[in-house]
């Protein structure tokens, strides 16, 4: 079974390529264990899933895009490794409680 130090070594490289494959398959070969074993092992040492951990990493590095830029929303969805427009905002809105617009900040000339 992993040891939690291989776990947080797949994290790191997860943080540092979000938009990469992420699936658990694709961890798993990355990792070199089963799929199974990488599951179970992922969940006891952070406490979520591999794909809940991956979208929650897109959603926050996506919001943080969405406040300090004006890069357009699509684009953003699609660099984060989200398959459409919609898919995103449907994300967005579930784990935020809002849309991705609102994450923009307020300009005092508009």
């Amino acid at each position: 079974m992993p040891f939690e130090r291989d776990i947080l070594c797949l994290l790191r490289a997860i943080r540092r390529a979000p938009a990469d494959d992420a699936s658990l398959a694709a961890l798993a070969r990355r990792s070199g264990w089963s799929p199974f074993h990488l599951h179970r092992a992922f969940r006891r040492v952070v406490n979520e899933t591999p794909k809940r951990y991956v979208q929650r990493l897109r959603l926050e590095r996506a919001a943080a895009r969405l406040a300090t830029g004006d890069e357009k929303i699509l684009s953003i969805a699609l660099s984060e490794g989200f398959r459409s427009h919609e898919v995103f905002v449907r994300a967005f809105r579930r784990h935020f409680g809002c849309s991705p617009p609102t994450c923009r900040p307020r300009s005092a000339d508009r």
